[in-house]
């Protein structure tokens, strides 16, 4: 079956992840149920019915591991990277009236929905920086509470932005998971096999699923979920470690990410932002060339959709 390009990655790919279960059934649609569930529970905003989902010891895990990168993570080194993040969003924001008036988004197929996108883009990132910023937070993480408070608050943004990308002109791919159709093939006490169809009835992937510890997840994530979570133990443990290089390297970036921002943030009318965003693609265009070893070429033919040609009318 023909598969457009993000139908299966985004509609699929993250049920591959994500624990999906309510309790242990064991009727002939209780994994189906669950997915459902989860799906829904996503749809409305409730991210914790995905952690209420995971059995005890995979909470455990979680909650360890971030737990684990709030006590190893260099302070400095997490202030550039979240610094740089907040520069972001700080020009998205102090210049969103330019933004939203960029030609590119005016001449969009639907400027309003654009628009819209790109206030919410520019306020679910501030709310995933008040999420992560503050190290001895983490040092505490309890994945329920998060689900319920910052979790909540991002997976309700991540449905606004569904909805708007649903309802946009020319996107074939239907977002939203409460559409997608979900079928049980086979089933027994302890397994089951579903099989999810897109919206647009155009993609179908199946998946399997078993037990653990009462709760319904996919077999592929209960398989490799032990060698996760020692690689990802390795890591939080190797961090310290990499405190010096991750500043040096936070370093170039942050001066790169200036240089390319500063223009924009200097903008103090419509003409001299569409300019610097004209400037900023080009530079873009032009480091993305040198990395791919001059096989692509350098130019504002990406990102907000390629020069402005002047000011917006």
């Amino acid at each position: 079956m023909s598969r457009s390009p993000l139908a299966l990655s985004t509609l699929f790919g993250c049920l591959a992840f994500l624990p999906v279960g309510c309790g242990s059934e064991s009727s002939p649609s209780a994994a189906e149920d669950s997915v459902k569930a989860i799906m829904s529970g996503m749809e409305d905003g409730r991210p914790v019915v995905a952690w209420e989902a995971l059995p005890e010891s995979y909470q455990a895990d979680v909650n360890e591991l971030v737990q684990s990168f709030g006590t190893n993570m260099d302070a400095d080194a997490w202030a550039q990277i979240t610094g740089l993040i907040g520069n972001v969003h700080q020009t998205l924001a102090s210049k969103q009236e330019f933004l939203l008036n960029y030609p590119a988004i005016l001449n969009s197929e639907d400027p309003a929905v654009a628009q819209a996108t790109v206030k919410q883009s520019t306020k679910f990132l501030k709310t995933l920086l008040d999420s992560v910023q503050d190290l001895e937070k983490l040092k505490s993480f309890d994945g329920k509470t998060f689900m319920e408070s910052s979790g909540k608050d991002m997976a309700a943004q991540i449905v606004a932005l569904q909805g708007m990308v649903k309802n946009t002109p020319g996107m074939q791919l239907q977002m939203s998971m409460s559409e997608v159709k979900v079928e049980t093939l086979e089933s027994t006490s302890t397994t089951a096999k579903l099989k999810l169809t897109s919206p647009d009835g155009k993609d179908e992937e199946v998946i399997e699923m078993v037990q653990k510890e009462g709760k319904w997840l996919p077999k592929k994530m209960v398989d490799g979920w032990d060698e996760g979570i020692t690689k990802a133990r390795e890591a939080m443990a190797q961090l310290p470690e990499q405190a010096d290089a991750m500043k040096g390297q936070m370093m170039m970036v942050s001066a790169m990410a200036t240089g390319i921002l500063s223009p924009l943030q200097a903008a103090e009318d419509q003409e001299q932002f569409n300019k610097a965003v004209d400037g900023m693609q080009s530079s873009i265009g032009g480091m993305m060339g040198g990395m791919m070893g001059g096989m692509g070429a350098p130019g504002g033919g990406s990102g907000l959709g390629g020069p402005s040609s002047g000011s917006a009318q």
